[in-house]
């Protein structure tokens, strides 16, 4: 979900890496972007097409996964505030809480990857 303020949308091309307890890791493909735009102000991007999800397309997870989330492409100096990542399985609900903005230089809003150990809301949701 990206962040409420001004400023917090962006137009950057976007990357997860989601690795669970046996570090086990996939990426996400396609820049998690769309021609219909997305990481706008205060809004829930929703993905789960494989062209999107890449290698963590029906993925299973062992355990509570780590995220990692970053920028990229020509855009990736326009700062995005990530507020919270979900990721949902067959079987499970996670709620990944980045609180912060993943950002280039120049005029850095915060660091250009960041990551966070995320929470088994399965059951909560």
């Amino acid at each position: 979900k990206t962040g409420d303020n001004q400023d917090n949308e962006s137009n950057a091309e976007a990357l997860l890496e989601v690795c669970d307890e046996s570090n086990s890791c996939c990426t996400t493909a396609g820049g998690l972007d769309h021609p219909n735009g997305y990481r706008q102000r205060g809004k829930l991007d929703t993905f789960s097409r494989a062209m999107f999800l890449g290698s963590c397309f029906e993925k299973p997870i062992t355990g509570i996964p780590t995220v990692k989330i970053s920028t990229y492409g020509r855009d990736k100096t326009d700062g995005w505030f990530v507020d919270w990542i979900i990721i949902k399985t067959s079987s499970n609900v996670f709620k990944c809480t980045i609180g912060g903005y993943v950002d280039h230089p120049p005029g850095q809003a915060g660091p250009p990857l960041r990551s966070a150990k995320c929470t088994d809301m399965t059951g909560k949701v």
